[in-house]
């Protein structure tokens, strides 16, 4: 909690320093996340609370990222995501969200990194089970208008110390 007063006052204190050079901004992004490896396999014993996702499993994604943008070339937000592995598997996330385009053009590059923990629901016993997360990803970002943008992205996402996923996301930016 300390933590992110202090981040909410950072924010502030950054957007009253620079008044003209920031800008509130939202992203929503859709993907899939394909399923690459699992570094380690767990030994489900008599106490074992987890959950197994299986084999070649990828999951749906869907997120919603309220931010800044400074100058329009780094953005800074917070992000909450929905996660549906399966009919039986599903959760939420909780992350930061730091992008960073490249020039100024209609068609740019970007690189996106997420920072957070997910929330798995137990398919065992309803309960939910805690996972950090760092997501790097590329892509490119156009210019529909003024106040809209849409972006493809692909990169990496490593979920606690033993999924590793290759997430593809597209999304708009408003």
């Amino acid at each position: 909690m300390k933590k992110t007063f202090l981040a909410i006052l950072l924010l502030f204190v950054i957007s009253f320093a620079a008044k003209s050079q920031l800008r509130y901004t939202v992203k929503l992004d859709a993907g899939y996340q394909n399923f690459l490896s699992r570094n380690f396999e767990v030994d489900a014993g008599p106490d074992w609370k987890g959950y197994d996702l299986g084999e070649n499993l990828g999951a749906l994604d869907l997120s919603l990222v309220n931010g800044i943008s400074y100058q329009e070339n780094l953005r800074l937000g917070f992000g909450v995501g929905y996660l549906s592995y399966n009919k039986d598997i599903s959760g939420y996330a909780f992350f930061g969200d730091l992008e960073y385009m490249f020039g100024h053009k209609q068609i740019r590059p970007l690189l996106n990194l997420k920072i957070g923990r997910n929330y798995i629901i137990n398919d065992l016993k309803k309960e939910k089970t805690p996972f950090d997360i760092v997501d790097v990803a590329v892509g490119v970002e156009t210019k529909f208008s003024q106040k809209l943008s849409g972006q493809l992205k692909v990169g990496l996402n490593f979920v606690g110390a033993s999924y590793q996923f290759l997430p593809i996301r597209l999304g708009l930016r408003f």
